[in-house]
């Protein structure tokens, strides 16, 4: 078992992010120390995951596609001080200096997903967002179809082409009790502000993917880099490096260093993230060429079947 925690204070305020991994025999375990690590910190969870095998429904909202021999994850982000509410459907981080709103919703479809967090959160604000699909390759053409819909009536998407985007990460794993599972992070009153141009990548918006390459998020402690799951995809979104996971992985990792370049962070600045590969191979492939990174690993599937590995970060 692995566990990583980092914090970052600022004026009696705190944000702590907590990621580990563990053998699924051990994803108990795992939860419990993860929690414990909170606990310790004196900080409330606002937004909390467990991914990949060895969960139940009780434990958390999601549970992977593959067997018993993959890896349990668990990704908290928990905040200290201020005050901290839960109405049952969001998790609201209030402070003189702002506040953050975090929820998780499951729907049957991405269209009932998305007026929900409409209702809840209004797309306007929110930062980021995670997408659990139960058949990402069997609809993801038409989950970009509906999700660019929304955007385009909440006024993300506008008629003279201009985008303000949410980071995200749209992943093949199965939900409990829907179809499809979303989570979301929002900032009230502050639009995302996108990073889409990196030096090995353009926009995802120019290969029909609605959701920024990164965003840089205001938070109470200070601004928050959240950097969408990216793969070995070039300028043209076209894919690397065809059955070659050790090879999709190194330039997926290239790939998260020029999004850092282009924010001009170090590496030292990540806080946690989370890795999909899609069997044993690509988690291997991926393992020997990450750096050392707070990221745990879970096998899932990846938007496309010609990818074998994907990532995301969160940098403060």
């Amino acid at each position: 078992m692995r566990l990583w925690t980092h914090q970052r204070e600022r004026q009696g305020l705190g944000q702590v992010w907590v990621h580990g991994e563990a053998a699924p025999a051990d994803a108990p375990r795992l939860r419990h120390a993860a929690l414990q690590a909170c606990a310790a910190a004196g900080a409330t969870p606002l937004l909390t995951r467990c991914a990949g095998a060895g969960w139940s429904p009780e434990d958390a909202p999601l549970s992977a596609y593959h067997g018993p021999d993959a890896t349990a994850a668990v990704c908290i982000q928990a905040v200290r001080g201020g005050t901290c509410t839960d109405d049952g459907t969001v998790r609201r981080w209030r402070t003189p200096d702002g506040s953050l709103e975090a929820t998780a919703l499951t729907a049957d479809d991405a269209g009932a997903a998305c007026e929900a967090i409409a209702t809840r959160l209004g797309w306007s604000s929110v930062q980021r967002t995670w997408w659990w699909l139960d058949d990402i390759l069997g609809g993801y053409a038409e989950f970009n179809r509906v999700r660019s819909q929304h955007f385009a009536a909440a006024g993300l998407i506008r008629p003279d082409g201009g985008r303000t985007l949410p980071a995200s990460t749209g992943i093949g794993l199965r939900p409990h009790g829907g179809r499809v599972r979303l989570e979301a992070l929002a900032v009230p009153g502050c639009a995302p502000l996108p990073l889409d141009l990196t030096a090995r990548q353009a926009a995802a918006s120019t290969y029909g993917s609605s959701f920024a390459r990164a965003v840089v998020t205001p938070t109470p402690t200070g601004p928050l880099l959240l950097i969408s799951g990216t793969a070995a995809i070039d300028r043209a979104g076209a894919t690397l490096h065809h059955g070659d996971a050790a090879a999709q992985a190194r330039e997926t990792v290239a790939c998260l260093r020029a999004v850092l370049a282009a924010a001009g962070l170090p590496e030292s600045a990540i806080v946690g993230g989370l890795a999909y590969a899609v069997d044993a191979t690509a988690e291997a492939a991926w393992r020997a060429a990450a750096p050392d990174w707070p990221v745990p690993v879970v096998r899932a599937v990846v938007c496309r079947p010609d990818l074998l590995v994907e990532c995301e970060l969160a940098v403060a």
